[in-house]
């Protein structure tokens, strides 16, 4: 089964997007990548998240949160909590402004490509 990150908008407003995971196959140690990773010295130390190239971090513990910090340089990042260790949070909506949101949907999209690997057939699962 192949990995697989998914997020589905559910809501618009005020420059604001309100969203939720709509598909995550692996969390915990399980979502480390498997093919490669942009910093393979945090892929080593830590299973459970992965760079993105534009700053934002892809994190499984705990529950789904976004948060925003600046960097040494004043540079804005973010990371995506996704799925992790809380299955009562799984459904938990997440609120963040459109262009964080974009932001986060390109690390997704990176993660998506450059972090699976088709271990058996998506027909195998498919009922």
């Amino acid at each position: 089964m192949k990995k697989e990150l998914k997020l589905q908008i559910d809501e618009e407003r005020f420059g604001d997007v309100i969203f939720h995971i709509d598909v995550q196959t692996h969390r915990g140690h399980e979502f480390r990548p498997t093919v490669k990773c942009t910093n393979p010295i945090w892929d080593q130390m830590n299973t459970r998240h992965f760079n993105a190239t534009n700053g934002v971090c892809l994190r499984s513990v705990g529950g789904p949160e976004v948060r925003g910090y600046s960097t040494d340089h004043g540079k804005e990042q973010f990371i995506l909590f996704l799925r992790g260790t809380d299955k009562t949070k799984d459904d938990k909506k997440l609120r963040c402004t459109i262009d964080q949101f974009n932001m986060i949907q390109k690390a997704v999209e990176e993660y998506n490509r450059e972090c699976t690997i088709d271990l058996l057939p998506q027909e195998l699962f498919d009922f």
